[in-house]
Order: C-alpha cells, then structure tokens, then sequence
C-alpha cells in the first residue's frame, strides 16, 4: 500500500476559509449557498450591524466582491484523520512501553542467569572447600584438652580459607 499523505488530505477536507475582501480587504460573509458551491461577498455591514455610510444592499462594491468558492470540506473524513492520528500516537506510545518492559524483563533475565552462576560456583566452591585445621597435640595442657582454645581456633582458621562456621549447640531437652 502507498504512503498516505495525510495532512495533504486534511487540507483537502477542511473547509474553506472565509475569504477578505479584494476591494476594501474586510472578511466576506455568505450570501448564497448550493451544493458544494458558496458565495461570498462584501456586505458592507459595519461593526454596528449597520450598512456603512454610502453603501446599499446590492451596490457595485457588493458585485465587484463576490467570489464562488468550491467547499467540498467534509467533517467525516476530518475525524477520520483524527481517528487516525490519535491510533498512531497511542500505537507509538505502547510500542515504547512495551521496549522499555523488554529491557526491564532482559535486565531482569541477565540478573536471574548472573544470580544462579553465582550460586553454582558457590555450590561448586563449597564442595571443594578445604581448611588446614591446627595440631591437636598443641591444645593439651597438663594433658587436659582446651576444647575451647580449639573451636577458636578451629573458626579462624576457616575464615581465614574463606567460610563460615555455624557451631550447633547440643540441647538436652529429651
């Protein structure tokens, strides 16, 4: 289908302007309608409603100014453009909505793929976690065993590999 120019049709449509005067330059007013056919012409009427002073009804002035124009303005194609234009803008504003949801649903698609590596090298990492633990013989005084100097120790040690220890207590509830 061919591009269709649109302000070329509006301004086909739309209706005539009122016309001025070529003789005294004042805007015309209708005299006769036919049709699609309008007369303009000058009638000398004042802002007073009024004629002006030495004009008449039907004087030379009024005969000279006369022009037919051609009005084929139809209201119903006027609003179709409307119509038209009003679509158009609303399909351009939705197109952007929706681009702007793509890429907050993309960005949001790239965070989801970037969490779940993360957390599968994690899971990976955590397999293959190791921890050089301290001599045990070094916690023995008097050959009593220090167990808390070796949980303090035992911690440090896996944070310093880069983990986390959670002791669980023991509960004597039963």
């Amino acid at each position: 289908m061919s591009k269709i120019d649109y302000q070329a049709l509006r301004e086909r449509y739309s209706p005539a302007p009122v016309p001025k005067c070529p003789i005294c330059g004042e805007e015309m007013s209708i005299q006769r309608i036919s049709g699609a056919q309008v007369v303009y012409a000058c009638s000398g009427y004042g802002d007073d409603g009024d004629f002006k002073i030495g004009r008449t009804l039907a004087d030379e002035h009024y005969e000279k100014s006369r022009v037919t124009v051609l009005d084929v303005g139809d209201p119903e194609v006027l609003a179709l453009l409307d119509w038209l234009e009003t679509k158009d803008n609303r399909i351009a504003e939705l197109e952007k909505i929706a681009t702007d949801y793509a890429l907050k649903f993309q960005k949001a698609q790239d965070a989801l793929k970037h969490a779940a590596l993360l957390h599968s090298r994690t899971a990976q990492q955590t397999n293959n976690f190791a921890v050089s633990l301290p001599d045990i013989s070094e916690y023995f005084i008097n050959d009593v065993f220090q167990p808390l100097r070796y949980e303090r120790d035992v911690e440090r040690a896996i944070i310093k590999a880069g983990g986390k220890a959670l002791w669980q207590e023991k509960h004597d509830d039963r």
